[in-house]
């Protein structure tokens, strides 16, 4: 039921022909319970907050309205080479090195042209982890 129930929903969503389409993965039978346990993701403290306590948009956080009105509406980083394909970090809980990865292999290939793929494993295995015991 649960599974039918989120299929249906995709299939909705698609049909509507919007900009982007959504599919069915290994979280389209989760209760949003289970998701929620395996995503680990609080989006109420995911945005930045303003002053007053009310969540910001990013222009908040900029500032220079003249140069966000001179930016594009929208940009397809996909087709300018400059994102990897989506990565799965499954159950590991260490998605910080999967944000870093993705944000040095960007960076490199806007200043290069080249696309590399990093490791996670790697950026993981050689940063210390300062609530670490060492004995």
């Amino acid at each position: 039921m649960l599974f039918e129930r989120e299929l249906s929903r995709v299939r909705a969503h698609n049909s509507r022909n919007l900009s982007w389409k959504m599919g069915i993965n290994q979280f389209s039978d989760m209760e949003e319970s289970e998701k929620r346990v395996v995503l680990g993701y609080r989006k109420d403290i995911g945005y930045l907050r303003r002053g007053d306590g009310r969540l910001a948009s990013p222009a908040h956080a900029v500032g220079d309205r003249a140069q966000l009105a001179a930016l594009p509406t929208s940009v397809d980083w996909r087709t300018a080479n400059i994102v990897t394909a989506v990565k799965d970090q499954g159950h590991c809980g260490s998605c910080w090195s999967f944000a870093a990865a993705s944000t040095i292999e960007s960076f490199y290939a806007r200043a290069t042209g080249q696309l590399p793929t990093l490791s996670e494993q790697q950026i993981l295995s050689c940063t210390p982890n300062p609530d670490q015991v060492r004995g």
